[in-house]
């Protein structure tokens, strides 16, 4: 079989996923850390050999050096990538003061507020884990990811390949190549994020949260316990992948650009002809983005696909709340039970309450209204909020 005619990589998802990146290259160096060599032999290498190489999503932080027999046509690419630097710093706090300026005392005052509410821990699963404790954290995973893209009205893409993430991950958490990252509220996991990783540098690849608790910035807090694990454990950049998200935007202090790369073989008139061709598809693929027009696309065909309209959102239940000065004792109200899952829609509005009223879960109560429809009392004995749905 002769050789194929071109070979196309994601080389941000092979490089992080599966540590894997083609033979066209043969070394690789960190610049954010000089002395940080990432060494041929520590990654699997894709096994061919092609004419051309079309290799996608390239982090500018990245040197690659190619076989000195190729050449290299490098290509920028419009997408941003998000980086957290962590050389210069020792602790969190100092991070996060330098990061968000006055901001940085919300960010102090809700994981504290989180705290203060419920019976929060932090768990970071790798090696350690059972099988049970997987697929009891990976249900949780996909509920909390279909809930918050059904609120969003949209799909996110790993729920179209679940099965394969599912089978892919365990082996990489034996193997200290993965973690799973778990915030609990008492034994309920409430924020989940998938970490994958490469010697110093953690990619932080899926998020999850609870979307009752939003009030409590648990993206926020998620990122803050990472930024201090990975302080505790000598990590010295994050990953935070590409996707230009707001809360990306606020937590990265380096904010950098993508190259594809087109590496082909000298000598030939026709290869350096169709690697030409390559580099005018591309070229014209950026431009496309930089003018929008991909992305309208991308929109316009996302709507087609959605049934539902954005007044029509999923997982988010509307109600009136009217805060009262005292407990009405002249109504009848039956008190509930909050662990039982047929009252799980009335979570959101108690965790809400609790936010505004600094209250621990301990101290709440919850009365449905005998008289009134669809009405109900939360109270931690010192303030009395009415909800109607």
């Amino acid at each position: 079989m002769g050789p194929k005619h071109k070979s196309e990589h994601n080389f941000f998802l092979d490089f992080f996923k599966k540590n894997e990146t083609p033979n066209c290259y043969t070394g690789i160096e960190f610049i954010h850390s000089p002395n940080t060599q990432l060494p041929k032999n520590e990654l699997i290498t894709i096994n061919e050999l092609s004419n051309i190489y079309l290799v996608h999503l390239i982090p500018n932080y990245l040197e690659l050096k190619i076989q000195p027999d190729l050449q290299l046509i490098k290509i920028p690419q419009l997408n941003n990538g998000y980086g957290i630097n962590l050389n210069d710093y020792s602790e969190v706090e100092s991070y996060v003061k330098d990061q968000f300026k006055k901001y940085a005392k919300k960010i102090f005052t809700r994981f504290k507020r989180l705290q203060l509410c419920f019976d929060i821990k932090f768990v970071e699963y790798s090696d350690n884990i059972t099988e049970e404790e997987y697929k009891f954290l990976m249900r949780r995973f996909k509920e909390m990811l279909e809930r918050r893209f059904e609120q969003r009205n949209d799909r996110h893409d790993k729920l179209e390949h679940w099965d394969n993430l599912y089978q892919s991950v365990l082996p990489m958490l034996k193997n200290k190549r993965a973690s799973l990252f778990v915030i609990f509220d008492g034994v309920k996991p409430i924020q989940i994020t998938l970490h994958y990783h490469l010697q110093n540098i953690l990619f932080s690849a899926i998020p999850a949260y609870d979307i009752d608790y939003d009030k409590f910035g648990l993206g926020n807090t998620a990122v803050y316990k990472k930024i201090e694990w990975c302080l505790e454990n000598g990590i010295k950049f994050i990953e935070m992948g590409y996707g230009d998200l707001e809360y990306k935007r606020r937590w990265s202090n380096t904010i950098y650009k993508y190259n594809t790369h087109i590496v082909y073989k000298n000598g030939s008139g026709k290869i350096k002809f169709q690697a030409y061709l390559q580099y005018l598809k591309i070229t014209f693929k950026e431009y496309l983005k930089k003018k929008g027009i991909k992305e309208s696309y991308r929109k316009y065909i996302s709507i087609l696909k959605n049934k539902d309209t954005p007044s029509k959102k999923k997982g988010i239940s509307t109600y009136k709340e009217e805060d009262l000065g005292v407990f009405p004792q002249d109504e009848k109200n039956t008190l509930l039970n909050m662990e039982d899952e047929k009252n799980s829609f009335l979570r959101k509005a108690v965790y809400d309450f609790q936010y505004v009223s600094f209250a621990p879960s301990q101290s709440i109560s919850v009365y449905r209204s005998d008289l009134i429809q669809s009405s109900y009392l939360i109270t931690d004995n010192k303030k009395y909020r009415r909800i109607t749905f």
